[in-house]
């Protein structure tokens, strides 16, 4: 099994972080996560793995290179926004309307969706999809 690249998301004015590894194949990557305890099915072909307890890190997404698009990432990036406002405790209300709670979970989920792009993109993981 190849190690995964590993890559640290931060953006200024953050006090916190996220990772992405990401694995050449999805078995590699299914491999890595249930030799690390992380459960996984058959199927999975990507995974965020909330962290929990102290430090600054609140969540780990587990990509594969064969499975990388537009859809999956967005996917995974929920998972991600929704990791972060488990970790500080923001107090969610979604309701009938949207709110600011709403807003700042899109906002956030944004930011993750671009950082994970441009980290993917620069490192070569990704090409530009055909629209």
């Amino acid at each position: 099994m190849r190690k995964p690249k590993i890559y640290e998301m931060r953006k200024d004015g953050w006090n916190d972080y996220w990772e992405i590894y990401v694995f050449a194949t999805c078995k590699d990557m299914q491999r890595y996560l249930r030799e690390h305890w992380i459960e996984c099915e058959s199927d999975t072909r990507a995974l965020v793995h909330p962290v929990r307890g102290g430090g600054l890190i609140y969540a780990e997404c587990y990509l594969n290179e064969e499975y990388l698009g537009s859809g999956l990432l967005s996917h995974e990036m929920v998972h991600v926004a929704m990791a972060h406002e488990r970790k500080n405790g923001f107090g969610m209300n979604y309701g009938q309307e949207i709110g600011n709670d709403e807003e700042r979970l899109a906002y956030f989920q944004g930011d993750c969706m671009a950082g994970c792009v441009n980290t993917l993109r620069d490192n070569g993981h990704i090409k530009k999809e055909k629209y």
